[in-house]
């Protein structure tokens, strides 16, 4: 059995969609197992014959002196079997291209590069081997006022010389919306607001 091939699909989010979690509807072109021949690749009512060239095994054998060569038969490609009568639909490849469309569940609070593995979503197997797997590569696009650092965010905010020196209270904004009050006391040389992530 033949494994199919695992699939990527980048993903890019905003901070408040990294920040809150989210769903998204993915959609990739791959490769599934043909529905006329059941991924075989053969005719229906035909079936696959016997490769005469390495008689089924798969391998040829050749003498070169004292030694014996083993390699892959070129007829066959290994496989040990050829398709006499290949499928109209797959023309004996046993898959067909096909448009999918998944829904997935952005957890909140996502990291850059994360990596999210969705089973069996990939290419398809062939001579009934599993599917391959679709992973999702996460990145998060710059917000035009947070800096994010690992689990926290920062906003960097101007003051003058004298809210510096006397303290005052200031309203900044939130990731979730809307603003909340900080106060900032007297003396201060910098201030950074900080959001822990929400879990």
């Amino acid at each position: 059995n033949y494994r199919g091939s695992d699939l990527r699909y980048d993903v890019s989010l905003d901070l408040n969609d990294a920040f809150t979690g989210t769903e998204k509807n993915i959609k990739y072109t791959t490769y599934k197992k043909c529905k006329t021949c059941s991924g075989n690749g053969a005719k229906p009512g035909s079936k696959p014959i016997s490769c005469n060239y390495c008689k089924g095994q798969g391998k040829v054998r050749s003498s070169q002196g004292f030694f014996t060569i083993q390699q892959t038969c070129p007829e066959c490609s290994g496989e040990g079997e050829k398709i006499s009568n290949p499928c109209n639909s797959c023309s004996g490849v046993g898959k067909t291209q096909s448009n999918e469309s998944v829904s997935v569940k952005i957890p909140r609070g996502v990291d850059d590069g994360t990596r999210i593995r969705l089973a069996g979503k990939g290419e398809a197997g062939t001579k009934g081997g599993a599917n391959g797997d679709l992973y999702l590569f996460i990145s998060i696009e710059t917000h035009s006022i947070f800096k994010r650092s690992e689990e926290n965010l920062y906003y960097e905010l101007p003051i003058s010389m004298t809210d510096a020196a006397l303290g005052t209270t200031v309203e900044v904004p939130s990731i979730g919306g809307g603003k909340t009050k900080i106060k900032i006391p007297s003396g201060t040389q910098t201030v950074s607001y900080t959001h822990l992530r929400a879990h």
